[in-house]
């Protein structure tokens, strides 16, 4: 058997036993650390497999992480970021190869002649490669103020309706007791998470700010896949910065001569596509996001007026002045979250 079966079959194993106490679970964590430091890329795979399944299934969920399961997310991101760490430091290493090559290619006498020829090639790439990366960005743009703009006119259509069925008047909360719950989800910020408590059937979460960015998220999603997908798409943009080379390979077959600087401007493209890619990921997180940051900014000022309200007539009065605030400030509230997810969009 194979060293690597071998630490595959371990990993199984652990994967399929059920730490019966605190200790041994952080025994299984350090062992899923010491594999993922090893870089094997296989058992990334298994182990994120399994702690799928351990998320669905939650008798395997309480016996390896204890009653409540909270430790997965932890662990995932413990994970993610790990492999973050490995792939950046794999960065420095070529970085630190490319800047030797450029120092030894440096001191040769032997290229004057021929860099000015070769250099005129990768830069031509380069060119032509950002064109057509900043193509499929003003596309990606586009797309995006198209599918934005009919979902600001749909959220004013709908959104008072949407707010009032979903938070403020659902269907069978016509009663006072509704009051605490709306006056919790004022003084959240527009956000209710219920407490379950022991024999009691649990309440449904309630989400205000959620709701009224429905709309423009719903048609905004098929644009982040087709441009932003979590796997590579031929019309991506990280499928297009894949695919984007100097050409440095086809270079040193015609140049030997160059070998070390060719190494060097193939090491710094390596580090700029994985840079670009990264910086990509993140500007796509603020952009998914900005949509409810946004509505929850412009909606505080009128969670924190009807969270004031005391009284008999307070239940009434807070839904009052919700729906009063979303009628005024709808057209407005919609058209700068547009604005802000275009702004972070036309940054990238």
């Amino acid at each position: 058997m194979t060293k690597g079966k071998e630490i595959m079959k371990r990993v199984k194993g652990k994967l399929q036993s059920k730490p019966a106490d605190q200790q041994s679970s952080l025994k299984f964590k350090e062992f899923l650390r010491q594999v993922f430091l090893m870089g094997n890329s296989e058992l990334h795979v298994e182990i994120h497999h399994k702690i799928k399944v351990l998320e669905t299934d939650k008798k395997e969920v309480v016996g390896v992480f204890g009653k409540t399961g909270a430790e997965i997310p932890k662990l995932q991101e413990f994970l993610r970021n790990l492999n973050d760490r490995r792939t950046k430091i794999s960065d420095y290493v070529s970085g630190a190869y490319g800047i030797l090559s450029l120092i030894q290619g440096a001191k040769s006498s032997d290229i004057t002649d021929s860099k000015e020829v070769v250099c005129q090639v990768p830069e031509n790439n380069l060119k032509e490669g950002l064109e057509t990366i900043g193509q499929s960005i003003d596309e990606a743009y586009e797309a995006f103020e198209q599918c934005l703009s009919l979902g600001v006119r749909q959220s004013v259509d709908s959104c008072e309706k949407i707010a009032k069925d979903k938070v403020i008047e659902p269907k069978g909360k016509k009663g006072s007791g509704y009051h605490k719950v709306l006056k919790t989800l004022c003084k959240k910020n527009g956000v209710y998470k219920p407490i379950r408590k022991k024999g009691q059937k649990r309440q449904r979460e309630r989400n205000i700010n959620d709701s009224l960015a429905s709309c423009m998220r719903g048609l905004s999603n098929e644009t982040f896949k087709k441009y932003f997908p979590n796997q590579g798409k031929d019309s991506s943009i990280n499928y297009l910065i894949d695919n984007f080379t100097l050409d440095t390979n086809r270079l040193v077959e015609k140049h030997p001569e160059v070998l070390l600087l060719l190494t060097f401007l193939k090491t710094e493209e390596t580090k700029l596509k994985a840079k670009l890619k990264r910086d990509i990921r993140e500007r796509k997180k603020e952009i998914y996001n900005i949509l409810l940051k946004s509505i929850s900014n412009t909606m505080h000022p009128c969670y924190e007026r009807a969270a004031q309200y005391t009284g008999t007539d307070r239940l009434e009065n807070m839904r009052k002045e919700l729906r009063n605030h979303l009628k005024e400030s709808k057209g407005e509230m919609f058209n700068k979250a547009k604005k802000e997810m275009l702004d972070l969009l036309k940054e990238m």
